[in-house]
């Protein structure tokens, strides 16, 4: 039933008829309904090779006694070949397709500290106005490919275009700035990771996809 929940909310996406209408709602619904997907689909691979735990039983109970069956070797190949066969497919697949982005986004990031150790920004932004308070100034990087960027997850650094900076307005930099601190303060890179991870488990599956992307536009 958790699985079905979860798996009807992905498909269904109610949050895309009032899109940016609740955001944090609409982010945190996608989320748990993902780790339903999850959690539910990992009870019926337990409950396949073990049976319910029955009225007096725990789930956790019953984790426990398929593990210690794996381990002295009671249990079939089929259901070894069936625990197996989750773990690869959903936190392995996702911790294969997360350590990708996490690999692309540290490249990126070289790039960013590189840059900052070649330029003197002090603690401005690159128009010359002040930062929003607590907010870190961001670093100046040449053919950046886009206007702005936050990278990172603990300790998230907006960086800048060198190019687009120098041909932009006040008005376009201050929002692309007001824009990017957004992501810096909420910690954007934190719940964007955690719903690559999620979603990542669960492709080929189109929702899953369109779930992330769903994510992304709400952030």
């Amino acid at each position: 039933m958790v699985t079905a929940m979860g798996a009807g909310v992905l498909v269904w996406r109610p949050c895309r008829d009032r899109e940016a209408r609740a955001p944090r709602a609409a982010v945190a619904m996608l989320l748990l309904a993902s780790a339903s997907v999850w959690a539910g689909s990992f009870a019926v691979v337990i409950h396949a090779i073990g049976g319910s735990p029955g009225l007096g039983g725990s789930f956790l109970a019953a984790c426990g006694d398929v593990l210690r069956s794996l381990l002295t070797g009671g249990s079939g190949w089929w259901q070894s070949a069936l625990l197996i066969g989750w773990v690869v497919l959903l936190p392995g697949r996702a911790l294969w397709r997360t350590r990708t982005e996490i690999l692309a986004t540290r490249g990126l990031m070289a790039r960013v500290r590189l840059s900052a150790r070649g330029t003197s920004q002090g603690h401005r932004d690159p128009a010359g106005d002040p930062l929003r308070r607590g907010a870190r100034p961001p670093v100046v990087v040449p053919d950046l490919g886009t206007p702005a960027l936050t990278l990172g997850v603990l300790r998230p650094t907006v960086a800048v275009d060198a190019g687009f900076w120098v041909q932009a307005d006040t008005t376009d930099r201050s929002v692309v700035l007001a824009h990017e601190q957004g992501h810096q303060r909420g910690r954007h890179g934190l719940v964007g990771l955690a719903t690559h991870f999620l979603t990542a488990g669960l492709a080929p599956l189109r929702c899953a996809t369109e779930t992330r992307d769903c994510v992304r536009r709400h952030l």
